[in-house]
C-alpha cells in the first residue's frame, strides 16, 4: 500500500521545476506542520531556514516535541529528499491559549521559486486544542480562526508568487477560513485550498460572499468512514481518499492511500461515515446554541479538573483520573447532571433515528 512515505520514497528525487505541486505534495506539507519547530528557530535565531536544516538542527535538540512517530519520519524523509531538502520555512508560529481557549500554529512552505503553501496545523492533544474544536458547533468564529485570518495577510504581504493553503483536521477548517475571509487581492492569488478532513462551517459562514468566492478553488479530502471531516456543513466538492485504518482512526493522513501523485478516490463515504453525519446534524439541530455551548463547557470543566494539559497525561494517568472525572461530575449541580444526561439522552435519539432512516424501506 502506498502512503504519503511510500510516496516520497517513490518520488523525492523530482524537483517542483520537473513535476509541478500536486496533492501528494499538500498532504506532505499538512503533516510536517505538526513538527514543534520552537527550538530550532530559537538555535538558529533565522527567520528561515530550508527543511533539511530544519531537521539536523532538530536531531540536536533534547527536547524534541511532535505528534507521532509518523511524523518524525516525514521529516527524515522531506529532509533527505531533492524534492522537499531546499523548501524554506517561514513564519512559524505556535500560540496555545487557555484563557481565549485557542490552540493556533502554522508555517508558510516557499517550495518553488516566490510560490508559497501556506499550513495550518490541525488539532494537537492539548485538552484547550479539542476544547476549540467543539467550540466551532456553537460559536460562529473561534480565536484560531480568526488569527488565521491575520496570519495568511501577513505572509501573503511578504510573498508575492502564487499561495497554496491548507491544513488537516482543524487546520483544514483553517485553510478554508482563512482564504475566504482574508483580503481581496490575496484572493485572487490563491491557486487551490485543501481542506484534509477538517470540519465544515455554519450556515453563515457558507453563506458569506467570501465563502462563495472562494468556493470552486476548495478541495476538500476525507477517508470513507470519515467522523471530523463530516462534522458541520460543507458546500464545497467533497473527495473520499481511500484509508487503510477504520473507523476514526482514518483520521490518521498516513493511513491515506496515494497512487502516483494523487489520492486512491472511491466514490462515496461508506454507511458509518453516513450514519454519524446524519447523527450528529439531527442532534445538533435539536439543540439551542447555548445548549450546545453549556454542554461543551461543562465537559471541558470536568476534564480540566484532572489539572491534565493534554490527552496524552489524561492517558498516562487512566484510574486516577477517571475516578476525579466520575467525582467531578457527581459534584455538578443537579440541574447540570439533568442537561449533561439530557443532552446524552438526545444524541442517542439521533442515532436511533438515523439508523432507522438509513434502514431500506419495505415495498407497500
Amino acid at each position: 500500500m502506498e502512503n504519503i512515505h511510500t510516496y516520497i520514497k517513490w518520488r523525492g528525487d523530482l524537483p517542483f521545476s520537473k513535476v509541478p505541486f500536486n496533492e501528494a505534495d499538500n498532504l506532505a506539507f499538512c503533516c510536517l506542520s505538526y513538527i514543534r519547530f520552537q527550538g530550532v528557530f530559537a538555535l538558529t535565531h533565522k527567520k528561515s531556514i530550508t527543511i533539511r536544516e530544519a531537521y539536523e538542527k532538530f536531531m540536536t535538540l533534547e527536547n524534541q516535541m511532535y505528534r507521532t512517530e509518523d511524523d518524525l519520519v516525514l521529516f527524515e524523509l522531506m529532509a533527505h529528499s531533492v524534492r522537499y531538502q531546499n523548501v524554506k520555512i517561514h513564519a512559524y508560529v505556535d500560540h496555545i491559549d487557555e484563557q481565549l481557549q485557542k490552540q493556533f500554529s502554522a508555517l508558510t512552505l516557499q517550495f518553488y521559486g516566490p510560490h508559497c503553501y501556506v499550513a495550518f496545523r490541525g488539532t494537537d492533544n492539548t485538552l484547550v486544542g479539542w476544547k476549540e474544536d467543539f467550540n466551532m458547533t456553537f460559536m460562529e468564529t473561534v480565536p484560531s480562526q480568526k488569527e488565521a485570518v491575520e496570519y495568511l495577510n501577513m505572509v501573503a504581504s511578504k510573498h508575492k508568487g502564487k499561495l497554496y493553503i491548507g491544513g488537516h483536521s482543524k487546520g483544514g477548517n483553517l485553510a478554508v477560513f482563512a482564504s475566504a475571509f482574508c483580503e481581496p487581492e490575496i484572493k485572487e492569488r490563491i491557486v487551490s485550498v485543501y481542506n484534509n478532513d477538517g470540519p465544515g462551517f455554519s450556515e453563515q459562514v457558507l453563506k458569506s460572499d467570501g465563502y462563495r468566492h472562494m468556493k470552486e478553488r476548495v478541495q476538500t479530502y476525507v477517508p470513507q468512514s470519515s467522523v471530523v471531516g463530516m462534522l458541520l456543513n460543507h458546500e464545497e466538492m467533497i473527495h473520499v481518499v481511500k484509508s487503510t485504518q477504520i473507523s476514526l482512526w482514518q483520521h490518521d493522513p498516513y493511513s491515506w492511500q496515494i497512487m502516483g501523485p494523487d489520492f486512491q478516490y472511491l466514490e462515496t463515504i461508506d454507511t458509518s461515515s453516513q450514519l454519524m453525519d446524519k447523527t450528529m446534524k439531527n442532534w445538533l439541530s435539536g439543540l439551542t446554541v447555548e445548549q450546545r455551548a453549556a454542554f461543551v463547557d461543562t465537559m471541558y470543566d470536568i476534564f480540566h479538573s484532572t489539572n491534565a494539559k493534554s490527552l496524552k497525561e489524561l492517558k498516562e494517568n487512566k484510574i486516577k483520573n477517571i475516578a476525579i472525572l466520575l467525582k467531578a461530575f457527581s459534584n455538578t449541580d443537579a440541574n447540570t447532571r439533568k442537561m449533561m444526561n439530557d443532552t446524552l439522552s438526545a444524541f442517542f435519539s439521533s442515532m436511533k433515528d438515523a439508523v432507522e432512516e438509513m434502514l431500506p424501506k419495505e415495498d407497500k
